[in-house]
């Protein structure tokens, strides 16, 4: 029988971990700003970068390292939440955060399941 692949976005956060400690027994590609243990592949995002920059290195880094690799299953963890009202002065602010936090990462996960998803 072989080993399920899995990418993990998000792999370092506190869902990332407990999800990819329960598929540890299948070989795990994380993408993060931070190693995750659980994963035998870790890509990891530059926090110096915007994101568009982020994402552009992540898919060459896959397309130039890791292109055989199909995986089985493609799972986003990566999110966050801010608080908030509209009428704060700063509301565009939060919700691009929120935008580049949670919406980001799983267009991501989309785009690379266009190429990598076995």
């Amino acid at each position: 029988m072989t080993t399920k692949r899995i990418l993990c976005i998000g792999g370092s956060g506190q869902l990332g971990r407990y999800v990819t400690k329960t598929l540890q027994p299948y070989l795990i590609t994380n993408i993060d700003y931070n190693h995750c243990e659980n994963s035998k592949i870790n890509i990891l995002l530059k926090k110096n970068l915007s994101t568009s920059e982020n994402n552009k290195e992540v898919i060459a880094e896959l397309k130039n390292n890791h292109s055989s690799i199909k995986y089985d299953s493609i799972i986003v963890t990566a999110g966050g939440w801010t608080q908030g009202s509209i009428k704060d002065d700063d509301y565009l602010t939060k919700t691009n955060n929120m935008i580049d936090v949670n919406l980001i990462p799983s267009l991501l996960g989309a785009h690379l399941a266009t190429k990598y998803l076995s």
